[in-house]
């Protein structure tokens, strides 16, 4: 008998399913080709995600991943469940579990004025600082306390009408599990920028600044506490999941370090998809405390002795999507004539930020700015410089972590825009001089989830399976000068604009 875990990831653009052996490989009835289970779905130009869509494209892909396995010849047994799921999502329910707002995500800015309007008022209490070092994360406009704020000055009809505040993959788990809302795990909390990361519990100092209370919040769990037990209507129509353990969700960024090998502090973990990251897991310190957080960057709770550390940017592959629709033309053509552009020879510098900035600066209401263009400007420089401007985001949140690893490490590369871009790889190696290691595997959130929930039934934290490497690109140091100046001219312009570096 075969015993399987599944794996669900949620992200801001589709939702994904896959079964996985306890060798955290992936199953399938066709091998040699395996189907991805997959739904997709949008993002709100506001930010927000569709609830109702993204529970059904959720139910749909178990169902088509339950339907693959039962083509499998021998028995199977899955013995549990594991989601990841974007950090950070919001969504309200009423007393029942149903949703009565949208789901908030990292790229709303509804909250920018309250954010603002929240740093004074910690500023003048001299907690500002203590703030950011409690719950790991900044007052801005990606996280709920500004969120919230920002609801209650503009629809405080909807906060009225909210019983609890789930994230998206806990109001998914309390759907099958039949509970109007479920715990959510400490390492998903860290996302929302309430949870005091030390004492793993919701922050009183912030809720008391809140139109919320801890009752409109729901317990905060290790992720490995997990839930049994599908409500009827989802044990009769997943029968291989009546008995199977479904884990609290974990947020996709410590997934995704985990699935891709970046497990401890020799490995720093770069992730490109609809937007971007740099992360590193972190043990506790030897005092059994949390580690300290750089200006710049967040800090998130995996478990009680791993953290996440690192940036994140909210337009990381949407930058070249952005270009290809503004020029009509595919993304092929348009990295095949980047190709040849040398780097930083086009003249351009710009700020990424299409919907808004997250790390390092933290600007509320940064919007897209380029600078350069000129008559002569071709298509294939505008995609070079699109590059180039989300990796020197990226070097910026590197050079910030550069304390907390060894001076030789290697970036592990993952995500769909640079497993398939050797362009946007090497201008990665050449702007961070480090090398960049990209991985064969495929769905590195996903099979982190399974990984996670491998260690959870197991009760044991898993040697993390072998990795192979497909590709390695090095720096080339005489290219270091040529980037330095392209970052020194966007870090200028930066500061032009939002009067900060």
């Amino acid at each position: 008998m075969q015993e399987l875990v599944l794996a669900l990831d949620i992200g801001s653009s589709s939702v994904r399913c896959r079964a996985y052996d306890q060798a955290a490989r992936h199953v399938s009835s066709t091998p040699d080709n395996p189907p991805l289970h997959a739904r997709t779905y949008a993002l709100g130009h506001d930010g927000t995600l569709p609830v109702g869509e993204v529970t059904a494209a959720a139910d749909a892909v178990v169902d088509d991943c339950l339907a693959d396995l039962r083509r499998l010849s021998g028995d199977v047994c899955i013995l549990g469940v594991g989601i990841s799921s974007l950090a950070m999502s919001l969504v309200g329910v009423d007393a029942d579990g149903r949703p009565v707002t949208p789901g908030f995500t990292y790229a709303c800015r509804h909250g920018a004025a309250a954010a603002e309007q929240l740093r004074g008022q910690l500023e003048e209490q001299g907690e500002l600082e203590a703030t950011w070092a409690r719950t790991g994360v900044p007052i801005h406009t990606a996280y709920a306390p500004a969120q919230l704020l920002g609801l209650d000055a503009t629809e405080p009809g909807l906060l009225a009408q909210t019983a609890c505040w789930q994230t998206l993959g806990s109001h998914l788990l309390a759907r099958w599990t039949g509970r109007p809302a479920a715990p959510i795990s400490t390492c998903e909390a860290g996302w929302t920028g309430l949870q005091d990361r030390h004492r793993q519990a919701w922050s009183c100092e912030l809720l008391n600044l809140l139109p919320i209370s801890e009752e409109h919040l729901s317990p905060l769990r290790d992720y490995s506490e997990s839930l049994a037990t599908l409500a009827p209507a989802y044990a009769q129509r997943w029968p291989e999941l009546a008995e199977s353990r479904f884990c609290l969700p974990v947020g996709d960024g410590a997934a995704a370090n985990i699935g891709s090998g970046a497990v401890d502090r020799t490995s720093l973990a770069v992730t490109i998809g609809t937007s971007a990251a740099v992360r590193v897991v972190l043990p506790n310190r030897p005092d059994g405390t949390a580690p300290e957080v750089p200006v710049g960057l967040w800090c998130y709770r995996i478990d009680h002795n791993r953290h996440l550390l690192g940036g994140a940017l909210t337009d990381g592959g949407s930058i070249p999507v952005w270009i290809c629709n503004l020029l009509g033309e595919t993304r092929a053509d348009l990295e095949q004539q980047a190709r040849a552009v040398h780097p930083d020879s086009h003249g351009l510098t710009i700020l990424p930020f299409l919907q808004g900035e997250r790390s390092p600066g933290w600007a509320d209401n940064a919007s897209l700015s380029l600078h350069g263009i000129t008559a002569g400007t071709e298509p294939g420089q505008l995609m070079r410089a699109g590059l180039e401007a989300v990796t020197y985001r990226l070097a910026l949140i590197i050079r910030k972590l550069a304390p907390a690893i060894q001076p030789d490490t290697a970036i592990l590369a993952s995500g769909g825009n640079l497993e398939y871009s050797d362009l946007w790889c090497r201008i990665l190696a050449g702007a961070s001089q480090r090398p960049v290691q990209r991985t064969r595997s495929t769905e590195t959130t996903s099979r982190g989830a399974a990984i996670l929930t491998l260690e959870a039934i197991l009760e044991s934290e898993a040697r993390p399976p072998e990795f192979h490497i497909a590709d390695r690109f090095e720096p080339n140091p005489d290219e270091a000068p040529t980037y330095d100046r392209g970052l020194a001219r966007q870090v200028e312009l930066y500061e032009h604009i939002y009067g900060q570096a």
